[in-house]
């Protein structure tokens, strides 16, 4: 028995390990897309600024791409919040294989007990 609980936590353990990996990740590509995004926001503002010849907003947003770069951000935040999501129930999943209880993963989570509980149930369902 103690051997196969041995066994969970360290799967669990690995699981978290590897979805933290993707959480780094994806907060990496977030930053790139937020800062590409900043950098043409940059460009519209230098753009617009007094002093400059009058210019085409519709041209500009173009010339900048800011809609690709809207839609890399908008891409960017829904992967870096699944990372996060999956992270989390990783975490909710280990600490209960550890033995520890609801309360306490919240406080370290930093999240209601309420969500834990509910990211712990989640957790369940989805590995059946």
């Amino acid at each position: 028995m103690a051997r196969r609980d041995g066994d969970r936590i360290r799967r669990a353990e690995s699981t978290l390990v590897r979805e933290t990996r993707v959480l780094i990740e994806s907060t990496d590509n977030l930053r790139a897309a937020l800062l590409a995004y900043r950098k043409a926001c940059e460009g519209m503002v230098r753009a617009g600024a007094p002093g400059q010849p009058a210019f085409s907003t519709i041209g500009a947003m173009e010339r900048l791409k800011v809609r690709e770069h809207r839609e890399a951000v908008a891409k960017a935040m829904a992967d870096f919040e699944l990372a996060r999501h999956r992270v989390r129930l990783e975490l909710v999943t280990a600490a209960q294989e550890e033995g520890r209880n609801l309360s306490d993963v919240a406080k370290a989570l930093g999240v209601s007990r309420q969500l834990t509980s509910r990211l712990g149930i989640e957790a369940r369902t989805r590995k059946r």
